[in-house]
């Protein structure tokens, strides 16, 4: 293996892992963003549209 092969693989690998982990944070935004809206916020969002609850 040549050192240009080695290098290209390590950045490759680096790259993917900071892909991951933008992938995590951008999920776990979206959780918590999601998490922070209330019910009455929800359900204001389907004014005038039919909505279905399941207990």
């Amino acid at each position: 293996m040549s050192w240009e092969d080695l290098f290209a693989d390590l950045e490759a690998q680096f790259e993917a892992l900071q892909r991951r982990d933008r992938d995590a944070e951008i999920a776990d935004r979206t959780r918590r963003e999601r998490a922070a809206v209330d019910l009455i916020s929800r359900l204001a969002g389907h004014r005038g549209r039919p909505l279905a609850a399941h207990l």
